[in-house]
């Protein structure tokens, strides 16, 4: 599935899905929330890796009606790139190399709500974190695997739509930039978002 698939497909879900009850944010609010989409590398990361999928995990605190404070947990998997995995097959000849990537990303973030007393909520987030970065390769019953872990920020914009009086659904996109040494490990995270609230302040 492309890029423009994907998200003509969850733009539909969006405009289709009606609107009930508004929910609007309140000072105390905890609010859980998972998400799928695409993790799309760029940088080194670009050269080594394809598009991927992943999925998230996140709870957020309202400490005003605006404003939220939360963790989060994003979990991604790339394949090779055309480019790597044609090296790699011509160095294990005639052996053929399997092999992919993870990325678990461990966060805080913050959200800022433009609208928060309506029902339809864009936002900009921005956080930091622990990326764990992981690279597995196997060839003729033999795998091999490294990883690593450093800090990193990303910074993104979202939009909620309330689907009923203690439910929400959205699209969120953030950029993800780890501190790695002498490469750029960056990606772009597009996810399709539910999230419901957790208790009534």
């Amino acid at each position: 599935m492309t890029l423009k698939v994907f998200l003509t497909s969850i733009l539909a879900l969006l405009l289709l899905t009606p609107m009930a009850g508004a929910a609007n944010m309140k000072s105390g609010q905890l609010t859980g929330a998972f998400g799928a989409g695409l993790a799309i590398p760029n940088g080194d990361f670009g050269d080594a890796a394809k598009t991927g999928f992943g999925g998230l995990l996140n709870l957020d605190y309202a400490v005003s009606p605006a404003v939220t404070l939360g963790g989060t947990f994003q979990y991604n998997r790339h394949g090779l790139s055309d480019d790597l995995q044609a090296a790699l097959d011509l160095l294990a000849f005639p052996l053929t190399v399997d092999g992919h990537f993870t990325v678990m990303h461990y966060g805080v973030d913050m959200k800022f709500y433009f609208t928060p007393e309506r029902s339809t909520r864009p936002y900009f987030t921005a956080g930091g974190g622990i990326y764990n970065y992981k690279a597995t390769l196997e060839s003729g019953g033999i795998s091999a695997s490294d990883s690593d872990s450093d800090a990193g920020i990303n910074g993104g914009v979202g939009i909620l739509f309330d689907a009923g009086s203690k439910t929400h659904i959205g699209l969120q996109g953030v950029y993800h930039s780890i501190f790695t040494e002498d490469s750029s490990t960056d990606y772009i995270s597009v996810q399709a978002l539910f999230s419901f609230d957790l208790n009534t302040p």
